[in-house]
């Protein structure tokens, strides 16, 4: 565990945010591997069975588990900065029934209605049953991705990013040698892709518990923990359901993105498809340094140290828009050849024309978006979620003013736009709550 309120503020944030950058490399494998096995072995229409409506309710409803969780480690986290460390363990019996709650809620609402939703995404026919054999599996085992996200939250908001590491890297490995064997020995196909996953991260889960639970006697929760407090409870849930609809909202305006590129055909959907976990393995570090701000925001926060917070947000934000900028030029740069690599050498050129439009017009963004993450994850951290949710519904706006107005005038281009004009759009928001956030606190 890491005490955040001592210290270098910036070689905190970054060593804090080195293991979470490591991490989310090896989460992000897991898509990379996916998209790398099904669309060198089974085709572009397994591959865009994947992408488009896959990813977009994979988004929406997985998206929810992390906000919710953010947010209730948020609060674990500014106990833990008080050390206050009785309503630490509080904390995360909290998060436990809250989270449990949750997954189950969820899980029974959307397995009934995955074909449905896909439909009505506008799914291409020729990719329906592979996306729906791959949802299934996955919405079924929901739960399972709640938990391990809870888990691997609370230990963060413990100062700890390194255990969470390791299991990321034991569960990918898992999942990669399953991979390969459900697809290439037993000829599951897409299904096979989705049962690796489930199975990888039910591993990892066990064993980060157990590991856990024997590492830091924090977490080895009493009796008297598990009471119910309402005004406990309500204070969790100011916190983190904002959080998760923020990523619910972002995410719908996502799907409405994703519908309206499955108009295109299968081609669009599988260049967008390829290009996607491109970005977002590009965006890791700022996604990382974002995680990082919020859990030193509220350590420091719940200390009440307000001018050491300051210090590692200007410290952090300068690091963010230089690698903003870096990233978004190697991305620019090098799209074609990048595309390539997840196609096969005898795949129809369109995919590879379409995923090279989806990253170049979102590569100069990765500045804003930087801007739009960590300062979402300060204002979290501050215990003030509703400009990032707000932010979120801004995103969502825009992204469905492009699935409505924009493609109409620019085709599939006016599609990809949206994610660049949505990240200026939340951006503008969360700035400026910030900058009310430091008069309050100067």
């Amino acid at each position: 565990m890491l005490d955040m309120t001592r210290g270098n503020p910036v070689k905190l944030i970054l060593s804090f945010a080195l293991p979470l950058f490591i991490g989310n490399i090896f989460q992000q494998l897991y898509n990379i591997t996916d998209t790398f096995v099904v669309g060198r072995t089974l085709g572009h229409l397994a591959l865009a069975a994947l992408g488009g409506s896959s990813a977009s309710l994979i988004f929406v409803f997985f998206g929810f588990a992390s906000g919710l969780n953010n947010g209730l480690a948020a609060i674990t986290a500014q106990h833990f900065g008080a050390k206050d460390y009785g309503k630490v363990r509080q904390s995360i019996a909290t998060s436990i029934c809250i989270c449990s709650a949750t997954a189950i809620i969820i899980t029974l609402l959307s397995v009934p209605f995955l074909r449905w939703m896909l439909i009505k995404m506008n799914t291409p026919q020729d990719c329906l049953e592979h996306a729906f054999s791959y949802l299934i599996i996955l919405f079924i085992f929901l739960p399972l991705t709640y938990y391990v996200s809870l888990s691997y939250s609370i230990l963060q908001a413990l100062g700890d990013s390194r255990t969470p590491l390791y299991f990321l890297i034991f569960s990918n490995i898992v999942n990669i040698v399953l991979n390969v064997a459900f697809i290439r020995v037993f000829n599951t196909g897409v299904a096979g892709v989705a049962w690796a996953t489930a199975i990888s991260q039910g591993l990892s889960l066990l064993l980060c518990v157990i590991y856990s639970l024997k590492r830091f006697p924090i977490l080895r929760l009493k009796k008297s923990d598990w009471k119910f407090s309402m005004p406990f409870y309500f204070s969790h849930l100011r916190m983190s359901i904002p959080m998760a609809m923020m990523v619910t909202v972002t995410g719908t305006g996502i799907m409405v993105m994703n519908m309206a590129i499955n108009n295109f055909g299968s081609y669009a959907v599988a260049g967008s498809a390829a290009a996607s976990p491109l970005s977002s393995m590009t965006i890791l570090p700022i996604f990382s340094l974002s995680s990082a701000i919020l859990t030193y925001t509220a350590q420091n926060y719940g200390a009440k140290q307000f001018e050491r917070i300051r210090t590692g947000i200007r410290q952090t934000m300068l690091f963010t828009v230089s690698l903003g900028i870096f990233m978004g030029a190697v991305m620019f740069l090098f799209a074609p050849q990048l595309v390539g690599f997840f196609v096969d050498k005898n795949a129809n050129w369109e995919v590879i024309r379409h995923g090279t439009i989806y990253l170049r017009l979102n590569a100069p963004f990765y500045l804003i978006l930087g801007i739009l993450c960590v300062t979402r994850g300060i204002l979290q951290g501050f215990g003030r979620p509703k400009a990032p949710f707000y932010s979120g519904v801004m995103e969502m706006i825009i992204r469905v003013f492009c699935a409505f107005v924009l493609i109409k005038y620019f085709g599939y281009a006016g599609a990809c736009i949206s994610n660049p004009l949505a990240w200026t759009g939340g951006a503008v928001i969360v700035v400026a709550e910030y900058f009310r956030c430091l008069k309050k606190t100067s």
